[in-house]
């Protein structure tokens, strides 16, 4: 005789689960909507996310409290109480984004509007291994920030652009042939050195997610970005999504093959588009 297994669920807990989730997703929306349409008054923002009155007050005044947006002062008024305008607080926080190159790191700490604070670049041989260039990551990080401390603001995290393919789940770089580096566990590695989360994509990704929320992409659904140095890729953008492909190579145009018995190519084939219009 086969036993029925019955399995009881508390549904108490899935309300206060749901209510905790759809806390976390205003909340985010309020952000999402300050960070790129900012300043704005409670009424717009209101209108913006269809939020209530009082589901945003709730919401701002615990923003305001953490520090995460800011009253910059009062609008006009057309009868009635003056709009107070809220901002993103750029400052809230600050990021390390790093660019590998086939001869030099560039590290820059920035707040969350992407300006500069503090920059370094460290050269390295080329042809260095992947273990090399990771102990200067961690040099270089470690620099940055013990040269710019904060008593007010917070280290939030760690991105880094590297040429080839990236599994940016795992955080590991499957391979490059601009550096010669295969299964690099990039996140892997630097998480037992740093306790903010760490972040690894495509360096024309990266550059087509900068565009995309601070360049000409902001006010585009689909486009096409294109980067010609020593190597050639392409990021591209559909629906406001950064489209990676299935193995994340959707953007490695730069070993399409232009002529089957041109240049030898870094990748092993010859006639890549890279090979022919890259930088020497």
């Amino acid at each position: 005789m086969t036993k029925k297994v019955i399995k009881v669920i508390n549904l108490e807990y899935l309300r206060r689960g749901n209510k905790a989730l759809i806390k976390d997703l205003n909340r985010a929306l309020v952000l999402y909507q300050l960070r790129r349409e900012g300043p704005l008054s409670r009424m717009e923002i209101a209108k913006q996310t269809k939020l209530s009155p009082s589901t945003l007050s709730k919401i701002t005044e615990e923003l305001k409290e953490k520090a995460m947006i800011k009253e910059i002062g009062e609008g006009q008024s057309n009868g009635g109480r003056k709009p107070v305008y809220l901002e993103f607080n750029y400052n809230f926080g600050y990021v390390i984004g790093i660019k590998i190159e086939v001869k030099r790191l560039i590290i820059a700490l920035t707040n969350l509007k992407a300006e500069a604070i503090d920059r370094i670049e460290l050269p390295f041989n080329y042809g260095a291994s992947a273990d090399e260039v990771i102990d200067l990551i961690i040099e270089g990080v470690t620099k940055i920030t013990e040269k710019n401390k904060f008593n007010d603001r917070r280290w939030l995290g760690v991105g880094i652009g590297v040429s080839g393919l990236v599994n940016k789940k795992r955080g590991e770089l499957i391979y490059s042939s601009l550096l010669g580096w295969s299964r690099v566990p990039f996140r892997e590695i630097l998480q037992k050195k740093f306790s903010v989360p760490i972040y690894i994509d495509n360096d024309v990704n990266v550059y087509t997610l900068a565009e995309l929320e601070y360049g000409y992409g902001r006010d585009l659904n689909n486009f096409i970005l294109v980067i010609s140095g020593v190597g050639i890729g392409a990021g591209f953008v559909f629906n406001k999504q950064i489209y990676r492909g299935e193995f994340g190579g959707a953007g490695e145009v730069g070993h399409m093959v232009i002529y089957p018995n041109g240049n030898n190519c870094c990748c092993g084939r010859r006639g890549c588009l890279e090979a022919h219009a890259g930088e020497k």
